[in-house]
């Protein structure tokens, strides 16, 4: 019996390293098995802290340019409702012209940030419709005159050119702030630039130009004041 006991005790003994290994094993995959876990899971959670400040980014850099783009399509529009109204004066060649311009869009402001889109298509559908009439005073029925749309003024030089197929002359209008201004492309500039940075909306009161008709080589001046309409009381 004990020589069974020691031949038992050898066996076992000589198996020992061997379990040893395999517990040695079992925990080192088990701890790399854990040490995995938490590599994947802060990898997981720094994936996502990116992803996420990548989309904070993106909505910043989209909000700062819906800013931008808003900024320049008040600016458009404000310039645009300065020039809407009725004008009435005199050619060089003895006729009366009435030049009628309304703004395509209505002139509102949208108290939230507005997507990129929205604004874009508000720049595109933005423009002055216009109506010219030319008569020979006294003579009503020397009247004649044409309807032009989607006309998108020079913000920059204060200046807009009308001009279509059933138009029988090519106007060229420039914006002028007084009288004595008139026939000056500086001062129509600096006007022009005055309506953009100004915060209060603005109107104004004189267009001047020329016309080219189409039937002959001819070119006349005109000057026309806005016709301001009585309030009534």
């Amino acid at each position: 019996m004990p020589q069974k006991l020691g031949g038992f005790m050898k066996v076992r003994f000589r198996f020992f390293p061997y379990y040893i290994f395999f517990l040695v094993t079992v925990f080192y995959s088990s701890a790399c098995d854990q040490g995995n876990d938490r590599l994947k899971e802060k990898a997981d959670i720094e994936s996502k802290v990116i992803s996420q400040n990548q989309i904070d980014a993106e909505m910043a850099h989209l909000t700062q340019r819906s800013k931008e783009m808003e900024k320049d399509f008040l600016e458009r529009q404000k310039f645009y409702q300065a020039l809407v109204g009725t004008y009435e004066g005199e050619i060089s060649n003895g006729y009366r012209i009435k030049i009628t311009l309304a703004s395509r869009l209505p002139n509102y402001q949208v108290p939230r940030i507005r997507m990129l889109e929205e604004i874009t298509n508000d720049l595109d559908r933005l423009g002055l419709n216009a109506q010219i009439i030319q008569w020979l005073p006294n003579n009503n029925l020397s009247a004649i005159g044409c309807q032009v749309e989607m006309i998108k003024p020079d913000l920059v030089n204060g200046e807009l050119t009308i001009s279509s197929d059933n138009c029988p002359n090519l106007y060229k209008i420039s914006i002028s702030h007084d009288a004595e201004s008139i026939f000056d492309s500086t001062q129509s500039y600096l006007f022009a630039q005055n309506l953009r940075i100004n915060e209060e909306q603005s109107i104004i009161p004189i267009v001047y130009g020329e016309i080219l008709p189409l039937q002959n080589p001819n070119t006349f001046t005109f000057t026309a004041n806005r016709i301001v309409k009585n309030k009534s009381k």
